[in-house]
């Protein structure tokens, strides 16, 4: 799930949006599809991936030189993402090759020649242990060598005060007590403002790993003082599995983009304008469907289609999900809440969204005492008839058998008559 987070922060095209771990650059490339769509005249064909990424059906909407910029340490996957966003449009992808964690960064940027973020997306390397003597002077004070933590501390000093970012963790980092876990998370909800906690579901990054993950937005600066909106995601357009082929109508996101844009009064999401109206966007939460704030669970309705791109030998078929329509579904299970910043403190500063979930009874299963018994005499006759055919089979393999056969498959009644396969 790699553009989860980019709608959820709102860009500007005039804002600078910067992921410190770019690696292939599918982040960049979800943000600029967003800035696609805010910049794409009204006649423009839009398609939308599972996952909500947009794009026309040229492949191109409009090119153009947004202030996109990625960082990554890995020379070659720093031309993949680079290759990626110019063919996807954008005039002049900047990716730099550089250890964001090292002294060289930090100097570059104390002095002034790196700027500060409006926007981070970050879906940072976790689970890894990093030199202590190849970090910064000011990351080497942390009493950790975890990348999520450091990155993370890193994502901090880049962006500027109000600036927003959207960034993929662990979920190991949003609950442990360690020293510098706790008072990451403590710094993150007394000197930032976080708005939103969103849990995935595992397997969301299989092939490479299967490590539950969450999304953590927030605002630099001041305090988490309102209550946090928490969203659970179970389906992400993809099976959960190694090979996460494509489910394009079996996902959360589009409901999770909705929510999210009711629960902090946000501008309708990126998919909504082509479909509604601003004023119909009102009415469609206001009046049609005000039990968005409960119990609706939004759903577009998508309409799958064949695409050939490309001649000859490099012809090659792909599939896009078109969306034609929204409908509000009833939730069948609870999906979001809010936690309140005393509750967060009072757990040590623990953001996993499911520590704070609703607590739901199960419901209770009722048997349909007269089905179950159909169902039990419908298998009592199945199985006699197999034994029978099972017993007519070896009866002509060995005929000399045949009445032990019988009597051995055959139920037989109170006078030693085989009862046959018929009685009820």
């Amino acid at each position: 799930m790699k553009e989860g987070g980019e709608d959820q922060v709102k860009l500007g095209t005039l804002e600078k949006l910067v992921d410190l771990s770019a690696g292939a650059g599918h982040l960049l490339l979800a943000a600029y599809g967003i800035l696609q769509r805010q910049t794409a005249p009204d006649s423009a064909r839009l398609h939308f991936r599972a996952d909500g990424l947009v794009y026309s059906s040229r492949g191109k909407i409009a090119g153009g030189s947004f202030p996109l910029i990625g960082y990554e340490i890995d020379p070659t996957m720093a031309l993949a993402g680079w290759t990626l966003l110019r063919l996807s449009g954008l005039d002049s992808p900047e990716i730099e090759c550089c250890d964001v964690l090292g002294s060289d960064f930090e100097q570059r940027f104390a002095r002034g020649e790196i700027p500060k973020a409006d926007i981070v997306l970050a879906n940072p390397p976790f689970g890894n242990l990093v030199n202590r003597k190849y970090l910064g002077e000011q990351l080497q004070k942390i009493d950790t060598e975890l990348t999520e933590v450091l990155f993370f501390e890193r994502l901090l000093d880049v962006l500027r005060d109000g600036g927003r970012a959207a960034v993929l963790v662990p979920d190991g980092l949003l609950r442990n007590k360690t020293r510098a876990a706790l008072s990451l998370r403590e710094r993150l909800m007394c000197a930032n403002q976080v708005r939103a906690i969103v849990s995935l579901p595992s397997g969301v990054f299989l092939p490479y790993t299967n490590t539950k993950t969450s999304l953590i937005i927030f605002s630099r600066g001041g305090r988490t003082s309102s209550p946090v909106w928490c969203y659970r995601v179970s389906r992400d357009g993809f099976a959960l599995t190694a090979r996460r082929t494509e489910q394009a109508s079996d996902s959360d996101l589009w409901d999770l983009r909705a929510q999210y844009a009711l629960a902090l009064d946000l501008p309708a999401p990126i998919w909504v304008p082509g479909l509604l109206s601003a004023q119909d966007w009102r009415r469609f939460r206001e009046e049609l469907h005000p039990e968005l704030a409960s119990s609706g669970y939004v759903a577009p309705l998508i309409e799958e289609q064949i695409e050939t791109r490309g001649f000859g030998k490099r012809a090659r078929s792909e599939r896009t999900a078109n969306v034609s329509a929204v409908e509000v579904r009833e939730r069948s299970r609870p999906t979001r809440w809010y936690a309140s910043p005393d509750e967060i403190a009072s757990h040590a500063y623990n953001l996993c969204a499911e520590t704070y979930a609703p607590h739901v009874e199960p419901e209770e299963e009722r048997i349909d005492v007269a089905q179950l018994a159909r169902e039990i005499r419908e298998i009592e006759k199945q199985r006699r008839e197999a034994e029978a055919s099972l017993a007519a089979m070896l009866s002509q393999l060995y005929p000399d058998l045949r009445e032990a056969i019988e009597a051995a498959y055959l139920p037989r009644g109170e006078d030693g008559a085989p009862l046959g396969t018929n009685d009820h």
